[in-house]
This record gives C-alpha cells, structure tokens and sequence, in this order.
C-alpha cells in the first residue's frame, strides 16, 4: 500500500467551492492550511504570493472541518515564526477549530532549524503534530535544473519522477519536523503525478502541495503558476480513485496518515 495526502495553502475560497466538491465525489478527504489574517483581512497578501480567488470564510471553514477535513496552521500574516502561528491558533479556535494536535505548513520553506526548534520549544510546542515543508529536493542544482526543466516544458514523466524522489518519505518512520512535498504547479498535470505515484514502492507516502484550483473560464486559469486547472485535478481523483478500489493506495488527510 502507497499514501497520498491532498494538501492546501492559505485558505482559497476555491477549497471549498470547487475542490470540496471533487474530492467529495471520490469519498477523499484533505487538509487546508489557514493564513488567518488572510481570512479576517487583518493581512494583504504582497504580490507574489496574490491569490486568484477570495478567501474562504469562516462559516466554510467550519463546513471543512465538520466533513472531516483537517484543518491547520499556516500563520496569520504568512510568517514562520513562535508569535505569527500562535496567533492563527489563537483565531481558529475563536472561529470553532478545537484540535487536540496541530499540523504546521511552513509559509517560507527557506526558515532556519532555529525558527523550526522555536515553534516546538513554545507554550503550544505539544500541540504541533508535524510541520509539512515544501520541497526536500534543492532546486539549485545543476541536475535538478534540468530535471524540472524537462518535466515542465516537455512534459516527461522520467523527468518529474526522477526531480520529485527525495520529496517522498517512508510511511511510519516517525518524522514530525520535516515533511517534504511535491509542490503542484501550472506546468504539471495529473498524468505525470498519477505516473509517479503508481511507481512509487509500497509502504511509501507522498504530500501533494497546492493552492488554488482554478474552473478553465477563470482569467488566470493556466496562467498563475501557483494554481492548478479544474481538469486537471479532476483527472488526478480520478486516477486515484482507481488505485484506491485496486486497494494499492490510501488517500488521507494529512494528520490521519501520520497518526496512523
């Protein structure tokens, strides 16, 4: 058996009208990493990281939440720091989130061990699960250059296997602090995921990393490279789902594959 684990960056509206509904229909369950300030207007996202959709509220978060999604940390303002994911705690637990252990997705996936070590040494440090980071592989180097270079202009599915193997980790081996993902962007599509995942070996597990998933009518659908098109996760269920009832993949929220 393989372990998949659909997760969600800042708390996109399109989390819960679009991906909801989806991954719902393939009887899947994900996880949705809140930027608090994001939601409640207290923080502006800087231009870089602009969202192509509005916030989720409040009310859908909670909807989230009571269909058995996991709900987690990703900041108030977007910052990796004891004071900024205190605070988005603070606010999820106003607005009804009573978790007994949260997960953590680090918004900058460049902080240091000592900022990592921080959040677990803090008043709240026994609540922290897990942090999930972005990449383990480091994109500078030559090989890796290319490697993304061929998966995402060619398209080559050896490509995309071969730059996303060390973002895979061993299921159970007992790590919280560094959870690698595959980070999910407008140049893959589900075919390359789906082809990497059906290669991986058993008792493995993998972290998808996305944002927004944007309907084909949307204006920067294809166009902003930190969202993923409508189709394309539609085929990416659905190639999960078939590996699901061929009972070689299990597809969870993030808490739940850890804990188990």
């Amino acid at each position: 058996m393989k372990y998949a684990a659909f997760t969600f960056d800042d708390g996109r509206s399109d989390n819960y009208s679009l991906v909801k509904h989806i991954m719902e229909s393939y009887r899947f369950r994900g996880t949705v990493y809140i930027t608090t300030g994001f939601i409640d207007g207290t923080w502006v996202e800087k231009d870089v990281l602009r969202s192509p959709s509005d916030p989720l509220t409040v009310d859908e978060i909670k909807a989230l939440y009571d269909s058995g999604w996991e709900i987690g940390l990703h900041g108030d303002k977007h910052q990796t720091t004891v004071a900024d994911m205190r605070l988005a705690l603070e606010k999820l637990q106003q607005w009804g989130i009573q978790n007994d252990s949260w997960g953590i997705s680090i918004p900058n996936s460049r902080v240091s061990e000592t900022e990592i070590n921080a959040l677990f040494e803090s008043d709240y440090g026994e609540k922290i699960a897990y942090i999930r980071r972005g990449r383990a592989c480091d994109t500078a180097k030559l090989k890796n250059k290319v490697l993304y270079g061929l998966s995402s202009v060619l398209k080559s599915k050896w490509a995309y296997r071969r730059f996303n193997a060390e973002n895979v980790f061993l299921y159970g081996d007992g790590s919280r602090t560094n959870i690698p993902s595959v980070v999910v962007k407008s140049t893959n599509t589900a075919e390359q995921i789906a082809d990497f995942v059906r290669a991986l070996p058993d008792n493995t597990a993998v972290v998808l990393m996305l944002h927004s998933i944007l309907a084909a009518e949307h204006p920067l659908c294809g166009k902003d490279s930190w969202s993923w098109d409508k189709a394309n996760f539609e085929k990416l269920c659905s190639a999960f789902s078939d590996m699901t009832e061929a009972h070689t993949l299990s597809v969870l929220p993030l808490m739940e594959l850890i804990q188990r």
